[in-house]
């Protein structure tokens, strides 16, 4: 009785605030099934979402401020949630570190980890409200034009072609920047950053962090990529490359019934089942959403599902070097195991800094993996085994998207034994992972960078730097996930018992929220430097809510860390 009456004043008032809207919305049933569809529709609505995250944020707008105010005031009192006292370096030693996507995650820990250690910091961004903009480590802030939107062959190499080239080319100049660093995270941008930094290397004294345009054409296209691993014996899903739907339903039917790979006879091996995938990395497609298994009970039910895939597909790196013009996919054999990522810095050929942590479809937290964990240390020899097969540049991120560990059935502590075995998914081009906030805490990881900069190689190091803080969250986006999604779903039961086991729900996700709060650190909110965060939730994810809503995108769920958002 009470969670009826519960849902009937919900619907209620809900209809009562859009009625005057421009929404169409029939007048609500308050009981029965047909209430909680009435409400699934409304809460899903584009506008409906966007509107709920707008005055969400003007309602957090004073606590907010008043937190952020405090935060500084009392950091420059006592240095609180600093790295140390900011250094002092003298002229000679200074340098001007130019960083592109300032305004990610990973560039803005960039950026004040080289503001710490005394150097001057430059930032760039294609994103007109970026957060590294408003960054008190951030002493000089550039808008650069988007680069083009095709990938394809030839790509244009000079400034009078490029304006996204020519852009960072005159920052350079005007600059003076010895180091040119780019954080984009983005598989697009990874390939124009390897053309611009190929540019600055060549036409200005600045070294960049950087991979090859080689690199970044093999290691953001995922059949490439795998292509690679296997040259390299590295161990890979089985995986296919199609061009018609027929060949499609050709390649899965045709392996039908055979078993997938298992550790070893005492442990059950699946029959295998084939994700499909397009060759590039889809930044903006639909996170976390459930992946379709082919094949199918039946050939019949499997073609039925092919033929409402979404084909074609854009064209792929490796069809445009054999000269073909059909669209294509990747076939890729579903892999069960626990899910990894990794990010590496490349400095003349050695991994100098490595970090490895838990992944998943839509990344929103980042806790490091123990160092002197298996599985560190062979998601660690895979990544140099990788690096010295197809490195054609002198440095830069290298990030592994999925790696999986296929660990025996009853391991659920993620402990692993020597049985254990790494199998490479995917990479998502030489780019600068978010899991890079990892070392926002690492001050030792300048110095590495700056090896760049010296005519010798850097001295060997008997294990890569790791990060010194293991576990990062943004606090926005757990405020929503943690504790006022369960509160809003109260909307949705239908009986007391249901009631009882939302509220339940409720308060163990408040009390998860307050522990992250207590010993989590924020991968964006620094006490010294607190605008950032304050800007992204109130300045730059309010303005892209905005931009979507005004455009008609539809849009399924967001990352705040990230800036990304997933298509409907």
């Amino acid at each position: 009785m009470i969670a009826k009456h519960l849902l009937q004043v919900v619907l209620s008032t809900a209809y009562a605030k859009l009625r005057h809207s421009n929404l169409s919305l029939p007048r609500p049933p308050l009981d029965g099934p047909a209430a909680i569809s009435w409400l699934d529709a409304l809460v899903t609505s584009r506008h409906v979402k966007t509107l709920f995250f707008l005055y969400l944020s003007i309602l957090l707008l004073p606590f907010d401020t008043a937190v952020i105010v405090l935060l500084w005031l009392w950091s420059r009192v006592t240095d609180y949630g600093s790295i140390g006292p900011q250094k002092t370096l003298p002229a000679a030693q200074r340098k001007t570190v130019l960083i592109t996507s300032v305004g990610t995650a990973q560039g803005l820990t960039l950026a004040r980890l080289f503001h710490r250690a005394g150097h001057r910091v430059i930032g760039a961004d294609t994103e007109p409200l970026s957060i590294g903009a408003v960054s008190q480590a951030v002493h000089k802030h550039y808008a650069l034009a988007r680069p083009p939107a095709s990938t394809a062959l030839p790509l244009p190499k000079n400034a009078a072609d490029n304006k996204y080239i020519g852009g960072l080319l005159r920052i350079v100049r005007a600059e003076g920047a010895d180091l040119c660093i780019s954080a984009s995270d983005n598989a697009h941008m990874a390939l124009h950053d390897a053309l611009a930094c190929d540019a600055v290397e060549s036409q200005t004294f600045c070294k960049a962090v950087r991979s090859g345009v080689d690199d970044a054409r093999t290691l953001g296209d995922r059949a490439l990529f795998m292509d690679l691993a296997h040259r390299l014996r590295l161990p890979v899903p089985d995986f296919a490359v199609v061009r018609s739907r027929e060949q499609l339903v050709e390649t899965v039917e045709e392996r039908r019934g055979q078993l997938g790979p298992g550790l070893d006879d005492h442990h059950d091996r699946p029959l295998r089942r084939y994700l499909v995938k397009p060759l590039g990395v889809d930044d903006d497609g639909s996170g976390g959403q459930q992946p379709l298994l082919l094949p199918r009970p039946t050939r019949d039910e499997t073609e039925t599902q092919v033929a409402q895939l979404p084909l074609p597909l854009p064209l792929s790196t490796m069809e445009e070097k054999a000269g073909q013009n059909t669209p294509a996919v990747l076939v890729q054999e579903f892999v069960p195991g626990h899910e990894y990522c990794s990010h590496a810095v490349v400095i003349r050929g050695q991994v100098r800094a490595f970090a490895a942590c838990p992944s998943s479809d839509v990344m929103t937290h980042y806790t490091l993996l123990p160092t002197g964990s298996a599985h560190h240390a062979e998601m660690l020899a895979f990544t140099r085994r990788q690096r010295e097969g197809d490195g054609d540049g002198d440095g830069g991120h290298h990030d592994r998207r999925r790696l999986l560990l296929l660990l025996p059935a009853d391991d659920h502590d993620h402990d692993p034994d020597p049985s254990l075995e790494l199998c490479a998914v995917e990479c998502s081009s030489p780019r600068a992972h978010t899991a890079a906030v990892l070392f926002s805490h690492t001050p030792a990881l300048v110095d590495e960078y700056l090896w760049l900069l010296g005519e010798d190689a850097p001295p060997a190091r008997a294990a890569p730097l790791t990060p010194s803080h293991r576990r990062y969250y943004w606090a926005g986006q757990d405020l929503f996930d943690l504790v006022l999604r369960p509160w809003l779903s109260l909307a949705r039961v239908t009986t007391n018992d249901q009631l009882a086991a939302q509220l339940d729900e409720g308060w163990a996700s408040a009390r998860l929220f307050a522990s992250r709060v207590a010993s989590w650190k924020d991968a964006t909110l620094e006490p010294w430097d607190p605008l950032p965060a304050w800007w992204l939730y109130h300045v730059f994810w309010p303005a892209r809510f905005i931009r979507l809503w005004r455009d008609g995108q539809r849009w399924s769920r967001v990352n705040v860390g990230t800036g990304r958002v997933y298509k409907a």
